[in-house]
């Protein structure tokens, strides 16, 4: 059965209203099985006892439509980005057009700082740009476009994760309590108290606190928090405003379930579409 826990975690900076609603209730914590929903109808359900693991290992590949590389992982039976999109679709590099929040201070962000924030963080996106749909997809629900797997903005023969992606993964690493000690990069995040926020990176998937945008055009928590789409919509939203993301942070070692406005900007990995 499935553990779960409830967290509201509000972050209110100034005028930049970033709220989540984080939940972490899609894994059973032990590593093993895992049945869930992927918000299209599909039910997908595995054993890490089971499943049969890819022998693909890790390596690097170019998305075709800018010549980017990318670093990528194979964690048992997918093959994920270890580093965050930088497709320049209709996203943000951090910083980029807006004001960042720099303790209690708003600062502008030089065009060298943008771009470095680019080249290590990866853009962040809003849900529509993330999806690859119309951008009226952010104030109503598009349930009805969605593709399993769904391709978004992801390179030729990967998509955009949904939860039950998600899933998988984290119940084959030892479930959501633990995954995100698993999965952070061991440097950039930011302290504790005493302790630090790294990672132990244990797979390769190198998170990173690519922080997040606001609609309002303000940027905030980098450094602290890293949130990556995912395909499904928040069924409880009536009015199909907000979706699902996954999250981690630097005072915690679990992978929270978010919920957010789909106009916030978030960071996107992908995963490899397999057969």
């Amino acid at each position: 059965m499935s553990k779960t826990k409830g967290l509201l975690l509000a972050v209110a900076v100034a005028t930049m209203a970033f709220t989540f609603s984080c939940s972490s209730d899609d894994g059973d914590g032990d590593g093993g099985s895992v049945s869930s929903s992927s918000g299209d109808g599909n039910q997908l359900s595995s054993s890490s006892s089971v499943v049969q693991c890819l022998n693909t290992g890790n390596g690097t590949f170019t998305d075709d439509r800018d010549g980017e590389e990318y670093k990528y992982v194979t964690i048992c039976s997918q093959i994920w980005m270890a580093e965050n999109l930088n497709y320049e679709a209709e996203g943000k590099c951090y910083g980029e057009g807006g004001m960042v929040r720099d303790g209690e201070t708003w600062i502008t962000l030089s065009p060298d700082e943008i771009q470095a924030n680019c080249l290590t963080y990866g853009r962040l996106y809003d849900w529509a740009t993330a999806m690859a749909l119309d951008p009226s997809c952010n104030s109503a629900s598009c349930s009805d476009e969605i593709q399993s797997p769904h391709h978004g903005i992801c390179p030729e023969d990967w998509h955009l994760p949904s939860r039950a992606d998600w899933d998988v993964m984290t119940a084959y690493i030892g479930g959501w309590s633990t995954g995100g000690k698993k999965l952070k990069a061991t440097s950039d995040w930011n302290s504790y108290s005493s302790s630090s926020g790294n990672g132990t990176d244990d797979y390769g998937f190198s998170a990173l606190p690519g922080g997040s945008g606001g609609s309002s055009g303000h940027f905030g928590l980098v450094g602290f928090y890293g949130v990556w789409w995912s395909t499904n919509e928040n069924e409880g939203n009536s009015s199909g405003t907000s979706a699902y993301g996954r999250g981690m942070n630097y005072n915690s070692n679990d992978v929270g379930l978010y919920v957010s406005d789909k106009g916030e900007f978030f960071s996107v990995r992908c995963v490899k579409n397999t057969p």
